[in-house]
């Protein structure tokens, strides 16, 4: 918040309107306006200005980055370039968009890009003002989302509970809330005002030795596998038996619960390592001073206190866990107040029939360590199953999916990029329900991209057909995702999780990979297993490690690995008189094989997994 008091605002407004009643300034554009109040206030704070000649376009509608501008200005958000987007390095609100997303109260579309310059709708303004309001400990989670005639339209109802508690926005007088309906400058004013103005009044209350609340906010958006099943659970706990992070029982072991959407940083607080959604269950590691250290799907990291619950394990009654049944290792995830679960591969030998146990990171268990092979295998390789193969897949599930005929295009796919066609089906499948979600069947886009949150439908790319949506993902996964370069989200070519591979950056979920890896495995299993480790995987053990053109650091440099934790096909090992290098598969665009170091004087730098 920006430490000069509003009240200034206020004081300058009661003296103008001492002689008369009604303050007086030079006649402009929003003169008599319904809120000529607020936008005055802002244009005082410096948080929205007009062109300096008396006009403040009170009717013209605001885009993304105007808002994101607007709550940087009025949160006096620190200066970040820790979530950057493609589309806005350049753009001329660019920093403060940055600044909005490093503080976790704006998102972007899923891809790398943030859209910018799109009309922001009503629902999405609300998302993101609940977001800040949660974030300063106003949830307002008992209340009860009134009941408008369009409420079915409205897609996170239970996310917007602050802005109806605190009443920064209402419906309009015929019931309705109109969620996609666009913004004006005027309506972002009365909201920021609002907003700006009770964040101002707690502060002063919490100065003054006043109470502040704290609630679990929800404003979940993972998606769901086709293979998932739902239990009730009896309760969820977790958010009731929150500890303060003083009240942390050290002989005990505690986890940490995310309250909304968060960033996860490296030591200093500064570099977002990755994210993760609402509700997020981590292995709470230590409090050191204004940071938490927690784990999470394969990621060491840290987090701001309060954005975490840290809660005792042995008082969580509904955990995030893993269970064998009918011979595999299934996944129970709580979302949304329920259990959801899907395949992530076979049944580990340490587990019988019926047994639970719990991971971090889908691979180390309480009970021993896990490998599922399609999770790790890089994507830029060949998949020995043909189109018919596919197509019989999918037939064989789902006799009338709209995916059935287009193994050739998968194959086709895979030929003109590299990119593994097993891969692209069952992403396909993940993402679409078999084909059959609205925006495939309507907009022939099968991988959901530039499906904006707060608006899937209405900001989703529209294909010419199916053909076309699916030769596109797999340039653009392999672009963004699977290559190195300047401008990619490269952490190695592989589905992986919130600690390396393509789940890093590309969704919110932590399970994101992993759900594709068992559709993977169910695909591989019905086919007759001709791709269950068929390639030899390595694994790096150090951040930072050197991919080269031959097996000598004198060979040049042709990209880095900068975790621990990277997956690479293994082609061949060489022995020399430093150690053994290994020959990989390179993820290089320009070279088709590299070399790392892997053990001898210099240490252990990879191994070979199985």
């Amino acid at each position: 918040m920006k430490k000069f008091s509003f009240v200034t605002v206020l004081t300058a407004f009661l003296v103008l309107t001492s002689f008369g009643g009604q303050a007086v300034f030079a006649k402009s554009d929003i003169t008599g306006h319904v809120f000529e109040q607020e936008m005055r206030s802002l244009e005082a704070l410096n948080i929205m200005n007009g062109d300096g000649k008396g006009n403040f376009f009170p009717d013209r509608l605001v885009t993304r980055a105007q808002f994101a501008a607007f709550l940087n200005r009025s949160l006096n958000l620190p200066n970040s370039n820790d979530k950057t987007f493609l589309d806005t390095v350049n753009h001329p609100l660019g920093k403060e968009v940055h600044n909005a997303a490093s503080a976790g109260f704006i998102n972007g579309v899923g891809d790398g890009r943030f859209l910018p310059d799109r009309t922001l709708t009503r629902e999405e303004v609300a998302l993101m003002v609940s977001r800040v309001l949660s974030a300063y400990g106003l949830s307002g989670n008992k209340t009860t989302i009134p009941t408008f005639k369009d409420h079915s339209e409205i897609k996170y109802p239970d996310a917007l509970k602050p802005i109806f508690a605190y009443k920064i926005m209402n419906g309009y007088p015929d019931q309705t809330f109109r969620p996609k309906e666009g913004v004006t400058r005027a309506q972002t004013a009365a909201v920021i005002f609002k907003m700006y103005t009770l964040l101002q009044k707690q502060d002063e209350e919490k100065n003054n030795g006043g109470n502040q609340g704290s609630e679990d906010n929800k404003n979940d958006n993972g998606t769901s596998s086709d293979h998932e099943d739902k239990t009730d659970p009896k309760e969820d706990q977790s958010s009731e038996k929150g500890k303060d992070t003083n009240q942390i029982d050290p002989r005990k072991e505690h986890l940490a619960i995310s309250t909304k959407l968060i960033n996860i940083y490296e030591d200093g607080m500064k570099r977002v390592r990755t994210y993760v959604n609402v509700g997020t269950e981590m292995k709470f590691l230590e409090l050191l001073g204004n940071r938490v250290a927690v784990e999470v799907a394969g990621v060491v990291g840290y987090v701001n206190p309060d954005d975490v619950k840290i809660v005792p394990k042995d008082e969580v009654e509904n955990r995030t866990y893993y269970k064998v049944v009918n011979g595999y290792l299934r996944h129970y995830v709580i979302q949304n107040g329920q259990y959801e679960s899907y395949i992530y591969g076979p049944a580990p030998r340490f587990l019988k029939e019926g047994e639970k146990d719990y991971s971090f990171d889908g691979r180390n268990f309480e009970g021993g360590t896990y490998f599922q092979y399609f999770n790790y295998l890089p994507l830029l390789s060949e998949t020995r199953y043909t189109a018919e193969e596919l197509d019989e897949y999918v037939r064989s599930q789902r006799p009338n999916s709209p995916l059935i005929g287009l193994g050739k295009v998968f194959k086709q796919a895979e030929k003109e990029t590299g990119v593994n066609a097993l891969y692209l089906l069952a992403h396909a499948i993940h993402e679409s329900a078999w084909g059959t979600s609205k925006i495939a069947m309507e907009k022939n886009n099968l991988y959901g991209i530039r499906a904006i949150d707060a608006d899937p439908y209405a900001n989703a790319y529209e294909f010419p057909s199916l053909e076309d949506n699916i030769l596109y993902a797999a340039k653009y996964v392999k672009q963004n995702y699977l290559i190195p370069g300047a401008k990619s989200y490269y952490f190695g070519s592989f589905l992986g999780h919130k600690g390396v591979g393509v789940n890093l950056f590309y969704a919110s979920d932590p399970y994101w990979g992993q759900k594709i890896a068992g559709r993977m495995y169910l695909i591989d299993e019905y086919l007759g297993q001709k791709e269950l480790n068929h390639y030899d995987l390595v694994m790096t053990k150090v951040p930072s490690l050197n991919v080269r053109s031959g097996p000598s650091t004198n060979a040049n440099l042709l990209y880095e690995h900068r975790y621990a934790g990277v997956t690479m096909i293994l082609l061949d090992e060489v022995k020399r008189s430093d150690g053994i290098w290994y020959k990989v598969k390179s993820d290089h665009p320009d070279y088709k094989d590299g070399y790392i170091y892997a053990k001898g004087e210099r240490g252990n730098y990879a191994e070979i997994i199985k």
